[in-house]
């Protein structure tokens, strides 16, 4: 992993940043991985975590990285991101927030699709 990618993913649930800026890390570690692979890893977390986990030249996320949980990335309260692919270069990023259940007001979100429109999923 190059120094650039450890900087970008030493800030994630760091304390000394906000949790907004935890999304802003993601969302630079999507856009190396998509220049080097063509598009933004995509599935459900854990796919998008491992393509990111990876081997060599393609790591972009450390395996052992607090916030890599049973193979998921978890937010600062140990809740796994959702992501949704809105194109192929863009993916909404959202965390649950500090109650900690997706699709409620304190949920902090990049790239919202609209998709869900603020209520769960069908």
């Amino acid at each position: 992993m190059d120094e650039g990618v450890r900087q970008i993913t030493s800030k994630l649930n760091d304390e000394a940043t906000q949790p907004e800026e935890d999304l802003d890390a993601i969302q630079e570690i999507l856009n190396l991985a998509a220049r080097a692979s063509g598009g933004h890893p995509s599935g459900e977390n854990g796919d998008i975590t491992a393509a990111l986990i990876g081997q060599g030249e393609g790591t972009f996320l450390p395996k052992n990285h607090p916030a890599v949980r049973n193979g998921e990335l978890t937010d600062r309260w140990g809740t796994p991101y959702w992501f949704h692919p809105v194109d192929q270069n863009t993916t909404e990023i959202r965390s649950a927030g500090p109650d900690r259940e997706l699709f409620t007001a304190d949920d902090l979100v990049l790239n919202d699709s609209g998709v869900t429109g603020g209520g769960l999923p069908e």
